[in-house]
């Protein structure tokens, strides 16, 4: 197949855009705690961490938590301790 020159679809405001919005939810509220998501794999605090998320890629602005880990998921917790 050769090359198809075309321009990429709008990208949908899915998963990506709600945890932007979160983000902007957690900068008006520096430092308050926050439950960001039940039932979700662990490990997404730790990427969220190392700013491996657009919406939190301020490495050292966010702190994050998981507590109640099942089989490698739980809630996550976080909030905006700022620059």
């Amino acid at each position: 197949m050769g090359i198809v020159w075309e321009e990429p679809a709008e990208a949908a405001n899915g998963v990506a855009g709600k945890w932007h919005a979160v983000a902007a939810e957690l900068r008006a509220n520096p430092g308050a705690w926050a439950l960001m998501a039940t039932d979700v794999a662990a490990s997404c605090a730790y990427n969220w961490r190392k700013g491996k998320n657009s919406a939190f890629s301020t490495v050292g602005e966010w702190e994050f938590t998981t507590r109640d880990v099942v089989s490698g998921k739980g809630k996550i917790y976080g909030r905006y301790i700022g620059a």
